[in-house]
């Protein structure tokens, strides 16, 4: 009786239609093309992120040992993703799968959202430190700095309660997947709606935060826009992440034998999480690219030792190369070499600069960034 029913369709199919549960309809084609995408891409980037920082840099910050991490995470739910495709199949309906295939799905869910979860924590950290280390003069504690901070806060105590309420969102948690074990669960759908919804706000202000300070800098239009265009792939993110809140709030969380369409309607899920997943990993590997295809360019500089800076009088001085602003106690900001051991890109203030005769660089106003 058990096995009849394991191998019985997993719900009754709509009037006119026929449950094809050896052959179903659906969109594989499109699961294995979007996962290929990702994972090169992804790889790519975290390979060329590493190689900038061991190579380049030599030396590895905290950010990079949290964004880094999360490409362990993120190998973890394309794994989920393509064992949905190898069982189950993306976009398949309901009455064309078995009930056996149904709770298989259900245990993939189970391993998906924490692992989700934790690629987010590990992802959104790094990015915000990441920021910091780089809109933030050494030596302040700004208004982005503190914002920095306080998203960061928020950002870790959301995501560790939310990882911890998906990993025993069941009490067992076999029960999520097991129809003969008997337990008690949260309400899923309010859940996966609320850490989705929360996704979309925190990628909206990482979204936002660098650009008002981007859009300050003392640079002309053109450069504004390409350092913009290199912080703006979170605005992908952000569509990723509307498209991963409404797709959860259609889906049935309750999961079980013949209520919605959950296995069509998941893959909609999926197909948003895995996309959102990706862009926000690329927001952070993505600074250090300019660096890694500029490196003839930035190894002539090293070599003089000395880049163009731009006065606000419109003069034009020969200035230390990687330079980022400092600010002393007194307040009065002045530039020091740097080896780019700190960020793919360095901020260098360009407001009033002044230059003693012992060689001592003074300035105050905004930063300009010069992309390595």
């Amino acid at each position: 009786m058990q096995q009849a029913l394991l191998d019985g369709p997993a719900q009754l199919p709509p009037t006119g239609f026929t449950s094809n549960i050896d052959h179903p309809p659906n969109s594989n084609g499109a699961a294995i093309a979007l996962v290929v995408i990702c994972l090169v891409v992804t790889a790519a980037a975290w390979l060329i992120r590493l190689y900038s920082r061991i190579s380049l840099s030599r030396t590895i910050t905290v950010e990079d040992v949290f964004g880094l991490a999360a490409f362990g995470s993120y190998i973890g739910v394309a794994w989920c993703f393509i064992s949905m495709l190898r069982v189950v199949g993306f976009f398949v309906h309901q009455y064309n799968v078995t009930v056996r295939t149904l709770l298989y799905m259900n245990y993939i869910i189970y391993l998906y959202a924490p692992l989700y979860g934790t690629t987010m924590l590990l992802a959104k950290t790094a990015i915000l430190l990441e920021w910091a280390r780089i809109f933030v003069p050494l030596g302040t504690r700004d208004t982005f700095y503190w914002a920095c901070r306080i998203m960061l806060v928020v950002n870790g105590l959301i995501y560790v309660a939310a990882i911890i309420a998906c990993a025993l969102v069941c009490i067992p948690v076999e029960a999520q997947w097991n129809l003969w074990v008997t337990g008690k669960c949260l309400d899923r759908t309010a859940l996966y709606i609320t850490v989705s919804s929360f996704n979309l706000t925190m990628d909206l202000f990482i979204v936002l935060l660098p650009q008002w300070v981007i859009w300050r800098l003392h640079l002309t239009q053109s450069k504004k826009i390409g350092v913009s265009v290199v912080f703006s792939l979170g605005l992908v993110a952000l569509t990723c992440a509307a498209g991963h809140v409404y797709a959860n709030y259609v889906l049935n969380h309750a999961i079980q034998i013949g209520d919605g369409d959950t296995t069509f309607n998941f893959s909609k899920a999926f197909f948003w999480g895995f996309s959102e997943l990706t862009c926000v990993l690329l927001v952070f590997y993505v600074t250090a690219i300019p660096k890694v295809f500029r490196r003839n360019r930035s190894t002539d500089k090293s070599a003089t030792g000395v880049a163009d800076v731009r006065t606000t009088n419109g003069f034009r001085v020969r200035s230390p190369v990687w330079l980022r602003s400092i600010s002393s106690p007194s307040g009065v900001k002045g530039y020091q070499r740097t080896n780019d051991e700190d960020n793919a890109m360095s901020l260098t203030h360009v407001g009033l600069v002044q230059h003693d005769l012992k060689g001592q660089w003074q300035h105050h106003g905004i930063a300009r960034t010069e992309l390595q």
